[in-house]
């Protein structure tokens, strides 16, 4: 195995030597010794993070490998029959999810005995976690997922890193030296963290609270994340663009630090009744009541970024996100008959099954037990934008899903950058993917404000088909200059439009700072405040909205 030396900014250096007794493991009964490992590889395919990730000393978010699906597998090749009698592995968001998975070793790939039985994380190790098992001769060593505890994304399978250990020492790797990378969690000498430290979180995600308008940030934003210290959020009050705040984001771990344009404070609550607020409460759909237009309508997004650093080699993340509102009151029966329930009738379903994942995933089961019933719910898949990082770009993509019940995660092709020529379309399960905009990040300045606008007019859709009814467009300067001119179909097939989020989403050890927001409807300056209560041109809503008027 190649011992290659990376010299990255902001980055630790964690060394561990193959030969050291010290990494036994309290359940160990002897010293063990790293094993060799010829290659990696998958069983069902993967979204763009391969198996080989997991083999690269590089403990970044960025390199893992991630499978959806019950049963995917991930198999390692130790190049010839040796002693293995244990397991480390370091999952993608393992400080805040359990893994499930089971591990098989084989002597030659295709006759396989279990060396563990069905197995889960602790679900709060950030990395390595240490699976010994019965010492045994094997040549291949194979990890099936099932999955996590996440809520809204329990159907991945995502391990970081894998090392194989034994109580025998592989002399194809005797006495070698391996350097990991990580990234590097936020500490106070960070001078560029100034202005007052922003705590309130009152949930990770806000379809299922109402805010007290003292937690509304500047009358425009709610903050969705992790607590200090794994989600750090600062505003500097003139530190932005032209004297406006700043806002500063740290995530050193869990999922997100994100401020929301998308939130319920008790102003915009009162202007419904109290009962249909609870109901929304209910079936976590209380943002339904966030008016920020209407499908067919145009939405101008102007605001600034910012990096202090620029992310290492193996980072990924969002720091921009355009995220649709499923109807969370639309179902699919055993008989495959979808219905638009009133709020009403939907708290009432919800009350008769259990709905997986915060509806997330959609699917019902029997309640109190882990049976499918055959019913489905619309669920949220993946954002309709994003502004992100992946492969050393900074890249905006779009997504257009026609389906009004929406499948998993896993249903929605991930676009890389860099690597086609622009716009690069990905297509798969009737939703597709553009990537519109990229630049590398070498070519990104560094500790300079970068002023970004989106005008976008998203598709509109049909009520009673799985379809584009009209296309759309996005437009997207920088600096000032138009960089994207996209025709197509941009959206999700929802009665409510999306919401933005800006901030670091999973890009854990990510610095950016965002500034000098403002949002427009059809060329019109829009805030919640002044919005009023919700309208909607969609006929099937008009007995589901009661406004206290």
């Amino acid at each position: 195995m190649k011992n290659t030396q990376h010299r990255l900014p902001k980055t630790v250096l964690y060394t561990a030597l193959f030969l050291m007794p010290g990494l036994a493991t309290a359940d160990a009964v002897c010293p063990l010794f790293h094993v060799g490992i010829d290659n990696a590889s998958d069983s069902s395919g993967n979204d763009g993070h391969g198996p080989e990730y997991t083999i690269d000393r590089n403990l970044m978010d960025g390199s893992r490998w991630s499978s959806a699906g019950d049963g995917q597998e991930i198999s390692y090749d130790l190049g010839a029959v040796k002693s293995v009698s244990q397991i480390d592995m370091a999952f993608y968001q393992g400080d805040v999810r359990k893994a499930f998975f089971k591990v098989d070793t084989s002597l030659d790939g295709k006759t396989w005995s279990t060396a563990l039985g069905c197995t889960e994380s602790n679900g709060s190790t950030s990395g390595f976690e240490a699976f010994p098992f019965s010492e045994v001769e094997a040549r291949f060593v194979r990890v099936t997922g099932y999955g996590n505890s996440n809520a809204d994304s329990s159907k991945w399978n995502s391990i970081i890193e894998t090392r194989i250990m034994s109580c025998t020492q592989d002399m194809a790797v005797a006495n070698q030296k391996v350097t990991y990378i990580s990234g590097e969690p936020v500490v106070a000498r960070d001078q560029k963290l100034v202005g007052d430290a922003l705590t309130l979180r009152s949930k990770l995600y806000g379809h299922a609270a109402v805010y007290p308008e003292s937690e509304i940030v500047d009358g425009q934003f709610s903050i969705l994340g992790n607590d200090a210290p794994k989600g750090v959020l600062y505003r500097n009050p003139k530190g932005g663009v032209d004297g406006t705040p700043a806002y500063l984001f740290r995530l050193n771990g869990g999922r997100r630090i994100e401020l929301s344009t998308a939130y319920v404070s008790d102003d915009i609550a009162a202007q419904y009744t109290p009962e249909y607020v609870t109901n929304l409460l209910k079936i976590e759909d209380v943002y339904r009541l966030s008016n920020l237009g209407e499908y067919g309508d145009t939405f101008t997004y102007e605001w600034s970024v910012r990096f202090p650093y620029l992310p290492a080699n193996g980072q990924e993340g969002i720091i921009s996100q355009w995220h649709g509102r499923p109807d969370k009151t639309l179902t699919q029966d055993p008989e495959g008959n979808l219905t638009y329930n009133s709020v009403e009738e939907m708290v009432d379903i919800r009350n008769q099954m259990d709905i997986s994942a915060e509806i997330d995933q959609g699917i019902g089961y029997v309640k109190g037990t882990q049976q499918p019933n055959g019913w489905k719910v619309d669920s949220y898949q993946r954002p309709i934008g994003e502004l992100a990082i992946y492969d050393n770009y900074l890249y905006l993509f779009f997504r257009n899903d026609p389906n009004r019940l929406s499948g998993t995660d896993a249903d929605s092709p991930v676009p890389h950058p860099g690597k086609n020529p622009l716009p690069y379309i990905k297509e798969g399960n009737k939703v597709s993917s553009v990537v519109v905009w990229e630049r590398k990040l070498s070519d990104v300045p560094v500790d300079e404000w970068i002023d970004l606008k989106l005008e976008i007019k998203y598709a509109t859709y049909s009520e009673t088909e799985d379809k584009v009814l009209e296309s759309g467009y996005a437009k997207f300067w920088v600096n000032g200059k138009l960089e994207a001119d996209y025709q197509g179909a941009i959206g999700k097939n929802d009665q409510f439009p999306p919401y933005f989020q800006h901030g670091v989403y999973t890009g854990r050890g990510m610095a950016v700072d965002h500034s000098g927001y403002r949002y427009l409807v059809n060329g019109t300056p829009w805030t919640l405040k002044t919005a009023g209560p919700i309208k909607t041109s969609q006929t099937n809503l008009a007995n589901k909205l009661e406004p206290n008027q």
